[in-house]
């Protein structure tokens, strides 16, 4: 059975998302357990002021230990995205992964934007 057009472009955005997650492990190591900054570890990266962000979303940072809660979804991201690329078909596994995604980019995007 072939792959249709749009498991085979889901595929291929998960083989990018794993490669950032990849790197993104890294840096997070890199950054906030060996407190090493470079070139590698400032690429898109930035520093939220806490201060300028409004009350309601000041929250989000949960007290300076919102770079730790990174760790977990990074690895289960490479866990989970070898296993979805094995099978032929979007599965249940891939609706968890969709969804980690998705909230993590308006995460991402609304903070800097509501700031």
């Amino acid at each position: 059975m072939s792959k249709s057009k749009y498991l085979k472009a889901w595929q291929m955005f998960l083989v990018f998302v794993f490669v950032y997650s990849i790197y993104h492990l890294l840096r997070d190591i890199l950054q906030d357990i060996l407190d090493i900054h470079n070139q590698f570890t400032e690429f898109l990266h930035y520093n939220v002021d806490v201060d300028a962000l409004p009350n309601y979303l000041k929250w989000t940072t949960f007290g300076g230990w919102r770079k730790w809660f990174t760790f977990p979804i990074e690895i289960f991201m490479l866990i989970a995205i070898p296993q979805a690329l094995k099978k032929n078909e979007f599965s249940p596994l891939d609706k968890i992964i969709l969804i980690i995604i998705v909230l993590t980019i308006l995460f991402w995007i609304s903070i800097p934007i509501l700031t």
